[in-house]
């Protein structure tokens, strides 16, 4: 199962540590299996004044099929030394949902 988390942006993001890739669910009986998994963190880096604060969305692009190709094209705006820049990253597909 495939899912997108896009959103929040600015001063009021968290970091993502390294060890906070997966994320793990327990079951009642106790067994521990891995639910999702970080592919890509485009989020809030460094401290104080090497403090990095993007704002990212994605632009998904739907391809007629069947199943249907989804294009993900992730975009990122951060404000660097009082100038705004934009960049894209590169584009990755999602199929065979």
């Amino acid at each position: 199962l495939n899912w997108l988390v896009c959103g929040g942006s600015g001063a009021s993001l968290r970091g993502q540590r390294k060890d906070e890739v997966e994320v793990m669910e327990i079951s009642q009986s106790g067994y521990v299996q891995m639910v999702a998994r970080s592919l890509l963190f485009i989020g809030r880096k460094g401290k104080g004044r090497t403090a990095r604060s993007p704002h990212t969305f994605l632009r998904i692009d739907v391809h007629q099929g069947v199943p249907p190709k989804f294009v993900i094209r992730p975009f990122v705006v951060e404000k660097l030394k009082n100038k705004w820049s934009s960049s894209a990253i590169k584009p990755f597909v999602l199929q065979n949902l």
